[in-house]
Parts: structure tokens; C-alpha cells; sequence
């Protein structure tokens, strides 16, 4: 699946889910709105933006790994 979302919006779907949750006396959604919190937040620390992919930089090998 593609998704077009940055980091930053993951982070507010997260922030905005969690923000749902408080307060929610339904069991239910709250566990629902927890797995898919979970879930996001786990795909924003795994996934790797265009931004981070220009920014890195190629370092030289070093002499004793070749």
C-alpha cells in the first residue's frame, strides 16, 4: 500500500487519535483507536521520507571493511 503522508502528518493522526481515546467510555473504540495509534506511530519510526533519503550523506568505507 502507498501511502502520501509525511512523518509529521503520521505524528498528528497519532496526536489526534490519542486525543479521542481520553475521555472515550467505549472499550471498544478505545481499543480500536489504540491498535490503529500503535500502528501508525510504528510505520512513522520504520518508514524513511524523500527528505531524511536527500539528507544522507555516502560516506567512504573505511580501508579495514573492504
Amino acid at each position: 500500500m502507498l501511502v502520501d503522508l509525511s512523518k509529521d502528518e503520521l505524528h498528528s493522526i497519532v496526536y489526534y487519535l490519542e486525543g479521542m481515546m481520553q475521555g472515550n467510555d467505549d472499550e471498544l473504540e478505545v481499543e480500536e483507536l489504540e491498535e490503529l495509534s500503535k500502528k501508525l506511530d510504528n510505520i512513522a519510526s520504520a518508514c524513511e521520507c524523500k527528505e531524511q533519503k536527500k539528507k544522507k550523506v555516502n560516506l567512504p568505507t573505511p580501508e579495514w571493511e573492504e
